[in-house]
């Protein structure tokens, strides 16, 4: 069976699937009404991970492709606006098993009542 395409079939055709990758509904009874999940950081991260743990299934190339490619992502973070500070605490927060974006305050409080510092030296 040979289809025939008029001008501007295909144009339309990518417009579909763009809607479609976006998460919008089909538009006609014609296409399936399937939408692809919306990528999101913590999809496209889960993706990686999963990824990297099966590169050593992959040809060396390709691994190897996938590796270079993740260190240039680890390495964007010094181009990213992000001040060195915040990205060292970041850092240390995950090595010590916090939230990335969690604050640790060192400092003891300042405000002590002086009737109860009193009693504690007592």
């Amino acid at each position: 069976m040979l289809f025939r395409s008029k001008p501007g079939d295909a144009g339309k055709k990518i417009k579909a699937i763009r809607k479609r990758q976006k998460g919008e509904p089909a538009d006609s009874e014609t296409e399936t009404g399937e939408t692809a999940p919306v990528l999101t950081v913590g999809r496209a991260v889960e993706y990686l991970i999963a990824v990297i743990k099966n590169a050593g299934k992959m040809p060396a190339s390709e691994a190897a492709d996938l590796f270079a490619g993740t260190v240039r992502v680890n390495d964007t973070w010094a181009e990213s606006g992000v001040s060195d500070d915040t990205l060292n605490k970041w850092s240390r927060n995950l090595a010590n098993g916090v939230a990335v974006d969690l604050e640790i305050k060192t400092e003891a409080p300042t405000d002590e009542k002086p009737e109860l510092a009193a009693l504690v030296a007592a």
